[in-house]
């Protein structure tokens, strides 16, 4: 068999395999430099980032990670351990009644004024939860957090 026709037999396999499967990537870089003041002083100012979304979904399961590389971000940490990579993930399984999600929690409690938190990468602002969410629906307007 040729070396074409193996890798269409190849695709067409895990095609059919992961055939439920959904992957979606969205990467991102950030790159600059120049000049900044700070206390009435130039200094030379560089950044390099790199952030990877990765979406991933099965039937009622959805799993989303940022992976960040930054050596130096625009704002933040630096990022270059491969034990600091991992930026947010959460895993979520959902059906008809019930709603459970693992890891970073963007959650909005009384239209926003009771409790919003949520991730801004262009400022480095971050109030995410990193835990446990369970939600079950009763009927269409009564549920349990």
């Amino acid at each position: 068999m040729s070396k074409i026709k193996w890798m269409y037999s190849l695709i067409l396999f895990y095609g059919f395999l992961f055939s439920q499967l959904d992957i979606n990537y969205s990467y991102e870089l950030k790159s600059g430099t120049g000049k900044q003041v700070t206390d009435k002083k130039k200094s030379d100012y560089s950044y390099f980032e790199n952030l990877l979304d990765i979406n991933t979904a099965y039937k009622n399961i959805y799993f989303y990670s940022q992976l960040e590389f930054s050596d130096p971000p625009v704002f933040g940490i630096i990022r270059t351990r491969l034990n600091q990579l991992v930026n947010r993930y959460s895993l979520e399984y959902e059906t008809d009644k019930i709603t459970l999600k693992l890891g970073d929690l963007d959650e909005l409690y009384g239209r926003g004024l009771a409790y919003y938190s949520f991730a801004d990468q262009n400022v480095d602002y971050d109030n995410l939860l990193n835990g446990l969410s369970i939600n079950y629906y009763f009927n269409e307007r009564l549920k349990l957090s």
